[in-house]
């Protein structure tokens, strides 16, 4: 059936060059090294793009430095590392750290704390492991203090939703 319209090749794909009718010889000899424009047939990328990002990075850059010195930021009041407004809290796993800082009179006194407490789980994971019980109800001493430090972070992250002066509650 050769005149049937109805056949499973696919149809050809027509393709469109465009020829350059150009006169100049110079032009016609970076075209055809490779140094032409899209438009006479060499494809896009990277040629084009090599060309255009150069230009995109010098402007971006000129302008974000026009407008620096146009409209420069004025710095009004210096900021005070250790004054955190109340409407700025950490997440809620970070609440009792943020109160035993905000609680503390030396800054220096809360970090000291918060390592100590860290150190504290540390070595209870530690004296845990060297026990032969696996049942926590058999060493009392350690789940008083893990009891201890759980009561105490519960206790400075409730502190830590409320004003400097109530922020350690039921002292």
């Amino acid at each position: 059936e050769l005149g049937s319209k109805y056949t499973d090749t696919p149809p050809k794909k027509i393709s469109v060059v465009k020829v350059a009718n150009l006169k100049s010889r110079m032009l016609l000899a970076k075209l055809s090294s490779g140094m032409g424009h899209n438009s006479y047939g060499e494809p896009a990328w990277p040629n084009d793009i090599a060309y255009i990002f150069p230009v995109l990075i010098y402007g971006l850059g000129v302008l974000i430095l026009g407008l620096s010195v146009a409209c420069p930021l004025e710095i009004v009041s210096p900021s005070n590392a250790f004054s955190t407004p109340l409407e700025i809290l950490p997440e809620w796993y970070f609440l009792p750290c943020f109160n035993l800082l905000r609680v503390v009179t030396s800054k220096g006194m809360g970090v000291a704390g918060m390592v100590i407490l860290v150190l504290i789980v540390i070595s209870l994971c530690i004296i845990e492991n060297a026990s032969v019980y696996s049942n926590p109800f058999r060493r009392p001493i350690m789940m008083c203090v893990a009891l201890t430090y759980s009561v105490f972070a519960i206790w400075l992250g409730v502190g830590s939703l409320v004003r400097i002066d109530e922020a350690l509650p039921l002292l």
